[in-house]
């Protein structure tokens, strides 16, 4: 059930995957900020709702 939503999950994660590994200073500044913004609360509801349906 579970692993039927991961390439749902994994293929739009990947660029950004991506991007942090090539400047993994930037995934540091993303992981230690305190302000999150409307489009991070919208993906954070497309990958759990990807896993419900899963």
């Amino acid at each position: 059930m579970l692993v039927a939503a991961l390439p749902a999950v994994a293929a739009p994660a990947a660029p950004t995957r991506k991007s942090y590994a090539k400047h993994p200073w930037v995934a540091l500044l993303v992981a230690t900020r305190t302000l999150r913004r409307e489009a991070e609360f919208r993906a954070a509801d497309l990958v759990i709702g990807t896993l419900k349906q899963g």
